[in-house]
């Protein structure tokens, strides 16, 4: 438009952006009505304690600018509970569907302070389904979606398989209640992702299911797709213990595929021998599972300053995919570049399995407190190559580290890590049939867990006293085992979530 002098400022008024609009809608009013005539920038809002019934659409909208949909109620600055979203508006799926799922290319949506479930007495198959229909475009899936601050749950009766599927780009889910995802004739969790090429950001969130957080289990529709730049942070991570016997449980944190994942600052608890031989962390990578993606890998994880207790065991680590007899056999798959360091494994009994060809593996400075039977490192398969263990106490547990056919560290490792490094690793309670002559100098041998000299186990404080053998022990001469006073300092607020993070 050409403008004359007189109507510049009306040109000028033409040319700004319109307003951001608040969205209204009543109890049991219209949403779906609302999420599409939303425009970037407006907020929907919904009647604090109204319910909302239906399988609601988030469509693609242009532009940038978020759109909300939240309660219209004031909620305090940690993560919610289901005794805070009493307040909250509910959103309800009238059958196993998800109560939200985005349109194909949908963007930049935030939903917050809501409860979000399937109605009372359904098995849901997924609550919020954060995917797309049209699976062979990556720009498709969901981009820069934010779940904060809101209560999804299964069925307390009946359970749910999932509360998010999590496959998109630049989703966050933070600041949230997730819990009741259980089943007794399926794997469930409360987050699982398998396609979405990332970034992914779960901070903050309370987490319970047979499993907490599962990426893989099912082959990306584009070809070479894997998950990436994954962060896990602050997230508490446990299950009640009346589910053993009556809900499957795998274990806590799976990954089958991903690159670039940092897990730092959760506290992750309460596993057993279930659906699963009772690992409770699982970095193994799979490439024939519902489809062949025989380009999986697990690549560059740093798991750190986590506290990981009352397990029947601790980390199993599977080098590469050798169950692919429905892909055309061989195997495919490689894990590699995994550190493990600075976590506390407390009420654990084996402490780490490592198998069938995983490459640079990093275990440093971690105390792993055996209170069961187990083993702190068991091998088997394929030799792994870049296998580093210092530094780490431990208990010895049956018979030390073994492998299959093996006893002892130093043949162990002959066949299964031919170029691994094991140094000033303490193994507590271990069996004196097992001692120098099976391990490398510098193994340390403590009698009990009286001798490592712990601040005070009877309290739980696993920090070397001054007075410990061990305090300049490790391989620059500092202390070995985990740095017990930060990793409580990280894992502080995991429990109780009174901190928010995320945007």
């Amino acid at each position: 438009m050409r403008c004359l002098s007189k109507m510049r400022l009306f040109c000028a008024m033409l040319a700004l952006p319109l307003a951001a609009a608040t969205i209204s809608v009543p109890n049991g009013g219209d949403l779906q009505t609302a999420l599409n005539e939303a425009k970037p920038g407006d907020t929907i809002l919904l009647a604090a304690g109204g319910t909302y019934v239906g399988n609601f659409v988030l469509p693609a909208k242009t532009g940038t600018a978020e759109i909300a949909v939240e309660t219209k109620t004031a909620w305090p600055d940690a993560r919610v509970s289901p005794s805070i979203a009493t307040k909250f508006a509910k959103i309800l799926s009238p059958n196993s569907g998800p109560a939200i799922a985005p349109a194909p290319y949908a963007q930049h949506w935030r939903l917050r302070g809501l409860e979000l479930a399937s109605k009372p007495g359904i098995y849901t198959m997924g609550v919020i389904n954060l995917t797309s229909p049209t699976l062979s475009d990556e720009n498709s899936y969901p981009a820069h979606i934010i779940v904060a601050r809101c209560y999804i749950h299964g069925d307390p009766t009946v359970g749910g398989k999932r509360g998010i599927a999590l496959n998109g780009s630049d989703i966050w889910v933070q600041n949230s209640y997730i819990s009741d995802f259980k089943s007794n004739f399926q794997d469930a969790q409360a987050i699982a992702g398998w396609e979405g090429p990332g970034p992914f950001h779960i901070l903050n969130n309370y987490l319970e299911g047979g499993q907490a957080i599962l990426f893989g289990g099912a082959a990306p529709a584009i070809v070479g797709l894997i998950p990436s730049n994954i962060t896990i942070e602050n997230n508490y991570m446990s299950r009640p213990l009346s589910w053993k016997g009556v809900w499957n449980v795998k274990n806590q944190l799976e990954l089958k595929i991903g690159e670039n994942v940092t897990v730092m600052n959760n506290v992750i608890e309460n596993n057993w021998i279930s659906k699963q031989n009772g690992y409770i962390i699982l970095f193994t990578v799979r490439t024939c599972e519902a489809g062949n993606y025989s380009w999986s890998v697990i690549h560059n994880v740093n798991f750190s300053y986590n506290l990981v207790r009352n397990s029947d065991y601790g980390i199993n680590v599977l080098g590469t995919d050798n169950v692919r007899s429905a892909c055309g056999g061989g195997m495919a798959g490689l894990t590699s570049d995994v550190v493990i360091t600075n976590n506390l494994f407390e009420d654990i009994g084996g402490f780490l399995q490592v198998l069938s060809g995983a490459k640079q593996i990093t275990v440093d400075h971690n105390t792993a407190i055996m209170d069961r039977t187990g083993d702190p490192i068991g091998m088997d398969g394929t030799a792994s190559y870049g296998f580093v263990f210092n530094n780490n106490i431990t208990g010895f547990g049956n018979s030390g580290v073994i492998g299959n056919g093996t006893n002892g560290q130093i043949t162990t490792f002959a066949k299964f890590a031919p170029d691994g490094i094991f140094q000033h690793n303490a193994l507590i309670d271990a069996n004196p049939t097992y001692l120098e002559s099976r391990y490398v100098k510098l193994t340390f041998f403590p009698a009990n867990i009286a001798a490592i000299d712990f601040v005070d186990v009877s309290s739980g404080d696993y920090a070397l006293a001054s007075t410990s053998p061990y305090v300049a022990a490790d391989t620059n001469g500092n202390a070995i085992g985990a740095d017990f006073n930060a990793v409580v300092q990280h894992v502080a607020t995991a429990v109780a979530g009174n901190v928010l993070m995320g945007p």
